[in-house]
């Protein structure tokens, strides 16, 4: 197990560093390279593989358009937030299901140690979908907001400042 760990990791640090491109089919020839399997089959896993992430691009999208509405649907029906959340569950559904076609294609081709190493590849080179997610408002944290005055409550040398002593509180004086 350890061995096989190992390679994995050996074959991952091997890889050029991972590059979002826009285009999946270099993604796919990238990490089909890392397996080092002959031409033919490497034909046939960059096939598979470029098929899959534009799968999971469109879902992923889809994925990010759900969250965005389900964040602004605050005061919609509840009729509506539900349809969303059934929407976003079967997008996540979607998501899960196109991974296990993937390999299940994968493993009638290569070995499932190569399977195996394949996934760690393409975890290892995975696009950063996280700038197309939306945050919901949250509330600031005061200390970050500009014009912040941590002694407005107890200004220095009021009779209620509370004394300080750095050993005596648990994590820092007020």
């Amino acid at each position: 197990m350890r061995i096989v760990l190992a390679t994995l990791l050996l074959a991952l640090m091997m890889l050029p560093a991972p590059a979002v491109s826009a285009e999946p089919a270099e993604r796919a020839v990238t990490v089909v390279d890392g397996l080092g399997v002959d031409a033919q089959t490497a034909n046939k896993l960059i096939d598979l593989v470029s098929r899959y992430d534009s799968d999971l691009d469109r879902l992923e999208r889809t994925r990010s358009d759900l969250r965005r509405r389900l964040v602004t649907a605050r005061h919609d029906a509840p009729k509506d937030i539900d349809r969303l959340l059934d929407d976003a569950l079967a997008n996540q559904r979607a998501i899960v299901a196109a991974e296990e076609r993937l390999v299940t294609r994968v493993r009638q081709i290569v070995s499932a140690q190569q399977t195996a190493q394949l996934l760690v590849l393409l975890a290892a080179t995975e696009p950063s979908h996280a700038d197309e997610v939306p945050t919901p408002a949250v509330a600031e944290n005061p200390r970050q907001r500009s014009g912040y005055d941590p002694d407005s409550l107890f200004p220095p040398g009021s009779s209620n400042r509370p004394a300080c002593d750095p050993f005596a509180m648990m994590h820092r004086c007020p």
